[in-house]
């Protein structure tokens, strides 16, 4: 995204530049974990909905994953695949601390090159409910 892109959305949304690129930061990921993870996790919490029922309403903050099987299999393959993922876009991304040694309701912060971060949780599916799920398409900015 290009300087006047992510001003506009940041004016857009009346947000900070930053979070305006952390949102974008977010579509990128969102992108990978779809493509690379998408039949491991299900994706929930506010940017879920903000970001396939209610493109309009706010940027999003954080990403909010439920492992469909095994967390701790899961955790260590994002581990795994994070650093490299984003690597053209936004260069290395550091994932402090693992999701494969944290619980399930704690969150990691993902930091690329540049210093920008997003929060991300991955919850294990063993112990909660579980709803109904759909695919959807998710907006992009």
């Amino acid at each position: 995204m290009i300087i006047g892109e992510i001003s506009s959305v940041a004016e857009q949304f009346g947000v900070a530049t930053e979070q305006a690129e952390r949102d974008h930061l977010i579509s990128h990921l969102l992108a990978f974990l779809s493509r690379d993870f998408g039949d491991q996790i299900h994706f929930i919490g506010g940017t879920a909905l903000a970001r396939t029922h209610l493109p309009n309403g706010r940027l999003s903050e954080d990403i909010d994953l439920v492992a469909v099987d095994d967390r701790k299999a899961v955790a260590v393959g994002l581990d795994a695949a994070l650093p490299r993922a984003l690597a053209r876009t936004h260069g290395r991304l550091t994932v402090d601390p693992a999701l494969g040694s944290i619980s399930d309701t704690s969150g990691a912060i993902l930091r690329t090159s540049e210093g920008l971060t997003v929060r991300m949780q991955l919850l294990s599916s063993r112990t909660r409910t579980v709803w109904p799920t759909e695919r959807r398409a998710v907006v992009q900015r």
